[in-house]
């Protein structure tokens, strides 16, 4: 690699997702204090499951994973931030591709933003408003029944690095 291509990883490496998880959490902390009940709710979840103040700050993140309204909360969070705003590219390969009954053929780039996906109402009602009880099931547990629907940082092995 030349030095300007070590510069450009090196640079990817230490800025990726700084500005996306910024706002993603400053978006979803916002939405959590505007509504007093979700605050509750989530004060309440990581009051039950870490007693004092200062053990959630030894916590490791598979435990917090664990708590269902804290990750029904970061999951919307990211959904209504699109921390993404632009598409992302991607060409169709392995022969033609059947969309909707359309056919696209083998070679086509193709793509779709995040914005279209996670502002979907269709896939999320009332898609501006945030609403974590949206990623539990009826019992209140984490469903991953949206799950994939969640593309703001795309899927798969072509996901975002950060």
């Amino acid at each position: 690699l030349t030095d300007d291509e070590l510069c450009s990883d090196a640079h990817t490496m230490v800025s990726a997702g700084s500005d996306t998880a910024g706002l993603t959490l400053a978006l979803g902390i916002f939405y959590i204090y505007k509504n007093s009940e979700i605050r509750k709710r989530l004060h309440n979840e990581l009051g039950a499951a870490y007693p004092h103040s200062s053990d959630v700050l030894k916590a490791h993140w598979a435990d917090l994973e664990k708590l269902p309204f804290l990750s029904a909360c970061v999951y919307e969070s990211l959904r209504i931030a699109v921390p993404i705003g632009g598409d992302l590219p991607r060409v169709v390969t392995g022969g033609d591709w059947q969309f909707k009954g359309i056919r696209i053929p083998a070679g086509t780039v193709v793509s779709s933003s995040a914005n279209a996906v996670n502002l979907n109402g269709d896939i999320f009602p009332e898609p501006q408003r945030f609403i974590p009880e949206r990623w539990l099931d009826e019992q209140g547990r984490l469903s991953n029944a949206k799950e994939t629907w969640l593309v703001s940082f795309s899927k798969g092995p072509r996901a975002c690095i950060g």
